[in-house]
């Protein structure tokens, strides 16, 4: 039939269903067909619904085709639909089943055995892989299977070195047989199999017990206790005052700017006066930090990662792609490139985030006209750099390293930003904590974090803080639980700052 001519399928008796993609070696539609044909051979009020998916149907039609030729004669129908079904069309096809059908060699989830079984549709399918989780015979007539030698799926020299679940045909068509009998005299047992089926999948998968599950994997995972502290004021002020589990200097960081208004879910801020909306580009120059990409994922955003380590780039990107949900990985973008020199279109980004990178280059004023330029008219940019009397502060004499960054002045960064077309929205001045800190490590021997390479900052949540440093971190997260602390954090950095952030705007 000509794709676009409509159709109407009439489904009468005991209908089962299956819905797959043909050329998938895995389903085994073979026995599902050759036994329903066998079993139902002189019924002639049975249906057996194929849903195919897939976009090339013209092949697997002819084999299906071949394949009823050579079972012929019966008097049951197979019928097998192609194409896109509107959602109230596939809830008809739903309703108009009395069993779903299953004789997959071998199942990583089965979502379509799933939505007909929370839907109140029992089953004929295998107890095995994927399907052991949820099918037995209070939900299905279980089919029984062995293993047997197999190739991987898409191995070309289809070597037997796997193994794969065998149907047992026998077993399938007296399944096929108990189950039309099943609706035929015991309707009060078919509607009670139904039943189960709705409640099982509510007790494995439903949106209550994916939270429940979620929430506490999350709390095993330290990662998370310290996203979970980020959440609000108050929730991270009683974990401060006691010993928290994450502990390390740079994550007391990120619990202190939390408490200054960065990375706020409640109002969409990833700094103060910089609002991450679901609509925003945020170019993200700088892979040091992954606080702003998982934060403006998070939020919605598509985010493009710029930096000029091609394996920092990669690793970020897939901890965004995995880690944040189904689909994040598709609103990421990742650039290896120098800051300097951006492969990327003329007015990009809404949101321009550059953190760290300015003083490492050795044209900042360059880079700056690069972000420019990738900033559409009235984007918000939000600009950090290490403070010069914060990097006084942990200078050593000169036989040490010398630190591969280069601090700013007071009033440095803004004279740049006035030259390129950036009006200063907010200046600010952060990380008293932070410069204690630092100097505190290279006291004990150790090389600030801000120092280091970004291969080795990358790893730096890993690295054991020295003892007095710990003992800062947990002095000042104690401070930091103080009613009146606030007040007294802001002047402290000012005087000895770390870092000057500036939240800039392109002119229209």
């Amino acid at each position: 039939m000509s794709s676009s001519t409509d159709q109407i399928l009439e489904l009468e008796g005991v209908v089962y269903t299956s819905v797959f993609n043909p050329l998938d070696g895995r389903k085994n539609w073979e026995d599902m067909v050759s036994a329903f044909c066998w079993a139902f051979r002189e019924v002639s009020d049975v249906t057996l619904l194929l849903k195919l998916v897939h976009t090339d149907i013209d092949f697997a039609i002819e084999r299906l085709q071949e394949f009823l030729y050579r079972m012929t004669p019966f008097k049951c129908r197979v019928v097998a639909i192609h194409g896109y079904l509107s959602d109230e069309d596939y809830a008809r096809m739903i309703e108009a089943t009395s069993f779903y059908v299953n004789t997959a060699h071998g199942e990583g989830q089965c979502l379509p055995l799933l939505e007909f079984l929370s839907s109140g549709v029992p089953a004929i399918a295998p107890k095995a892989t994927a399907l052991a989780d949820y099918i037995d015979a209070d939900v299905a007539f279980v089919v029984r299977t062995s293993r047997e030698p197999a190739s991987w799926q898409h191995d070309p020299r289809q070597v037997l070195r796997a193994l794969q679940n065998r149907i047992d045909w026998e077993s399938l068509e007296r399944a096929y047989r108990a189950s039309y009998s099943l609706v035929k005299s015991n309707e009060d047992a078919y509607r009670a199999m139904a039943r189960n089926a709705v409640a099982r999948i509510e007790q494995l998968c439903s949106r209550k017990v994916a939270e429940e599950k979620l929430r506490s994997f999350l709390a095993s995972s330290r990662v998370m206790e310290m996203l979970e502290r980020r959440r609000s004021s108050s929730a991270v002020l009683p974990g401060l005052a006691g010993s928290p589990p994450a502990e390390g200097a740079r994550l007391t960081r990120i619990l202190e700017r939390n408490l200054l208004g960065w990375y706020d879910p409640n109002t969409g801020a990833l700094a103060p006066g910089v609002e991450i909306r679901p609509e925003d580009v945020v170019l993200i120059v700088g892979c040091d930090e992954t606080e702003p990409a998982e934060f403006s994922l998070g939020r919605g955003a598509h985010v493009v990662i710029a930096d000029p380590s091609a394996r920092r780039v990669r690793e970020l990107a897939e901890q965004l792609g995995a880690g944040l949900g189904a689909g994040s990985g598709e609103r990421v973008r990742s650039l290896v490139c120098d800051p300097g020199c951006i492969p990327a279109e003329d007015a990009l980004a809404t949101r321009v985030v550059c953190m760290g990178v300015l003083d490492r280059c050795e044209d900042p004023n360059l880079a700056l006209r690069e972000l420019v330029r990738l900033g559409q008219p009235g984007a918000l940019y939000l600009l950090a750099v290490s403070d010069s009397r914060g990097a006084g502060f942990t200078e050593v004499p000169s036989e040490a390293a010398p630190s591969t960054r280069n601090a700013f002045a007071p009033g440095d960064l803004a004279r740049l930003l006035a030259g390129v077309g950036l009006t200063i929205e907010a200046e600010l001045t952060q990380g008293f904590f932070w410069t204690v800190g630092m100097g505190i490590r290279r006291a004990e021997g150790g090389e600030p974090f801000d120092d280091l390479e970004p291969e080795q900052a990358s790893n730096s949540f890993e690295m054991p803080d020295p003892p007095v440093l710990r003992s800062w971190a947990k002095t000042w997260r104690q401070f930091l639980s103080l009613p009146n602390a606030e007040a007294i954090q802001r002047k402290l950095d000012a005087l000895l700052p770390c870092a000057q952030v500036i939240v800039a705007r392109k002119r229209a």
